[in-house]
């Protein structure tokens, strides 16, 4: 599939030719600097329909795959299943505590996810790397790292994990959700939408 591209209103995706939903509320809206829809791609998460959503920096800096952007992947209906922020600017301060960690993804599971909560069996809380790539002015390629707190969460109802990563200032950097692990190979089975990393090694997909 290719991508859908479109600098459409975050609140309006149902100018596309796709039956997106009809409107972004206020929790899924795009954090500010970010509002430029670069993408949007009907996709698959073990098996279920999907839309793969990307907004990346209003200004036109550090697009595509390495860069900076704020990703979604949203059911058929609308609910969130799962989002991430790559943020240069979220590369530095000081990362929250174990205890602050698991009170900010509670509190952000309350907001978007609180179906979850009623199953919701901690495995752990530790540091989680990723990294994303800038350009300087003078056209130096420059890779960062970014940092969070990541509370890996089992939900005892289906058996599927669900994990919020929080970074510095106590910024929810990523949530997903209903993430199927294939214990025979020791691999996660269901599709890395939000991690560009594996969208680059499934081009074909994307």
């Amino acid at each position: 599939m290719k991508p859908n591209t479109s600098t459409a209103n975050a609140g309006h995706l149902a100018d596309h030719h796709q039956p997106l939903p009809v409107r972004l509320d206020a929790r899924l809206r795009p954090p500010a600097g970010f509002e430029t829809l670069a993408s949007v791609n009907p996709v698959t998460l073990d098996g279920a329909p999907a839309w793969h959503l990307r907004y990346e920096r209003s200004d036109g800096q550090n697009g595509g795959l390495g860069g900076e952007h704020y990703s979604m992947v949203l059911s058929p209906s609308g609910q969130l299943l799962g989002k991430t922020w790559f943020s240069a600017a979220q590369c530095h301060g000081a990362l929250p505590s174990v205890a602050q960690a698991q009170r900010i993804a509670h509190a952000y599971l309350e907001q978007q996810a609180p179906d979850l909560l009623p199953g919701m069996a901690l495995q752990w809380v530790q540091p989680h790397d990723e990294t994303l790539r800038t350009t300087t002015a003078d056209g130096q390629l420059r890779t960062h790292t970014l940092t969070g707190m990541k509370v890996k969460c089992r939900n005892e109802r289906d058996g599927r994990y669900f994990w919020v990563i929080v970074g510095a200032h106590g910024v929810v950097l990523t949530f997903e959700r209903d993430i199927v692990w294939g214990f025979t190979r020791s691999l996660r089975q269901t599709e890395k939408w939000l991690h560009d990393s594996w969208l680059m090694g499934h081009a074909a997909l994307a």
